[in-house]
């Protein structure tokens, strides 16, 4: 998205240096493009927000097959933390998408639906992006 955003015609160092942040942590990509966007004055919505969004975004890839499920489990434990997802720190509507991801390969994991609940959820969340909420 930063590179994006240069290509359009925004410019500041921060945002560069998102644009060439490795893809392999995305926490600090994250805090990067959050930072340039703040350097550049641009409206930056809430982080519970912003969190659902990414994640909305992600199960549209996952339902696209453009990642497989492993993939967005472990994007998903990347976006939020196991507290936020016990401690009501999870936008609706992903806080079940959310827990399954963080449930995967657990006991309570297949108890709740397994594979084919976290297949359910993620078309649920995919639809925020859509525009369907």
């Amino acid at each position: 998205m930063a590179a994006d955003l240069l290509a359009s015609g925004y410019d500041s160092p921060l945002l560069r240096e998102a644009a060439g942040a490795s893809p392999s942590d995305p926490r600090e990509a994250r805090g990067l493009f959050i930072a340039a966007l703040q350097e550049l004055r641009v409206w930056l919505e809430d982080e519970a927000q912003a969190r659902l969004r990414q994640a909305a975004l992600l199960a549209g890839s996952f339902n696209r097959g453009e990642m497989s499920l492993e993939s967005l489990v472990s994007a998903l434990m990347n976006l939020w933390e196991l507290d936020d997802v016990m401690y009501d720190g999870v936008a609706e509507p992903a806080a079940r998408l959310a827990w399954l991801a963080w449930a995967h390969g657990d006991h309570l994991y297949e108890r709740n639906g397994g594979a084919e609940a976290l297949r359910r959820e993620a078309k649920i969340v995919a639809a925020f992006a859509d525009g369907e909420q």
